[in-house]
């Protein structure tokens, strides 16, 4: 049996939060076959077996959980932030048995395409980075990636606005795959498939913890994508699910790059607008998932962790977690 059951389907929809191209639905029957083709693919035995060679490329070492025992006596587990990875080694798949050549990544994280140029040319693609504004300017990165054979656009952001992710949907009728460094964006089923391949984290850090007792997820979001990757394994499980943001100084729905979802802008200055994952912004919707931080409008002190193994976005998410919910074990996700 492949990585899904072959009942497996793509959502069209998160209740009111799209994942389809919202303002042109006339391109919906053709991206429903690329939604069909995809739901077999992730079914097969072949796609199972090529995805655990790709992820041995793309982080090659185990989940480390790391333990940390409160002044109150909650065990918090911490868990790394690795659902984009294993995101990147299921896209980087899925071009394999595309047979593409060429694959392309647009993103703001230094960390991630180096991991997406580094795998692509691992496994024989020819990569093409679109670098944020202030990767841009980071010239030993660029000099590092034009020195494996990577295509760099290093322009695009700088005489346009800075969304590295939205130039390279241009790249796709150019042969290229496109490997999405989010789950937040893209025209259905793009988002949807994000959200499930960031999910093959959360299968893994599942089986990682088979035994270990846990009542509470909290997971501190930016985008989401660590969330809807951690969270969708755990949902057949009696715990409870939280999220928790920055404060939220303004939110609005809109469309991002064919998405259409929540963007919210918090109040550090240095983030501009983030789309949220859509399948989140259901699950807070629906009451799955409780959403913590966004309204918090008074600091929250976190003295007591001081020498806790995490930073600060952790230690805020573990003490709203801690007043609102009272857990005893805790599994913590910093989302990076």
């Amino acid at each position: 049996m492949g990585k899904f059951s072959q009942g497996f389907k793509i959502p069209r929809y998160f209740g009111d939060f799209g994942g389809d191209y919202s303002e042109r639905d006339t391109v919906v029957p053709m991206n429903n076959t690329q939604a069909k083709d995809f739901e077999a693919l992730l079914a097969s035995d072949e796609f199972a077996a090529k995805y655990d060679e790709v992820l041995k490329i793309v982080k090659p070492e185990d989940i480390a959980i790391k333990t940390y025992r409160t002044a109150d006596e909650r065990n918090v587990y911490i868990a790394p932030s690795l659902a984009k990875y294993y995101m990147l080694a299921g896209y980087l798949t899925v071009a394999l048995f595309h047979k593409r050549k060429k694959a392309v990544m647009g993103t703001y994280s230094k960390d991630m395409i180096r991991a997406f140029a580094r795998s692509a040319k691992a496994l024989g693609l020819a990569p093409k980075a679109c670098l944020s504004r202030a990767l841009c300017a980071d010239k030993e990165l660029v000099a590092e990636l034009k020195s494996i054979g990577t295509e760099v656009d290093d322009f695009s952001c700088l005489k346009m606005l800075d969304a590295p992710y939205a130039y390279i949907n241009f790249d796709e009728g150019m042969g290229f795959e496109v490997i999405p460094a989010e789950a937040n964006y893209g025209i259905y089923p793009r988002a949807a498939m994000s959200g499930i391949l960031a999910s093959l984290y959360g299968r893994a850090l599942k089986e990682k913890l088979a035994g270990t007792k846990i009542d509470t997820i909290a997971i501190a979001i930016t985008t989401g994508t660590e969330a809807v990757g951690v969270m969708r394994e755990f949902a057949d499980m009696d715990v409870k699910m939280a999220t928790v943001e920055r404060r939220v100084c303004k939110e609005f729905h809109t469309e991002d790059a064919g998405c259409f979802t929540l963007v919210t802008r918090t109040d550090d200055y240095h983030i501009a607008d983030t789309s949220i994952n859509p399948e989140v912004c259901y699950w807070w919707r629906c009451c799955k998932v409780y959403r913590l931080g966004a309204d918090r409008v008074y600091p929250v002190k976190t003295d007591e962790y001081q020498n806790a193994p995490f930073g600060e976005l952790g230690k805020r998410a573990l003490k709203l977690v801690t007043e609102a919910l009272d857990p005893k074990d805790i599994l913590l996700v910093e989302e990076r």
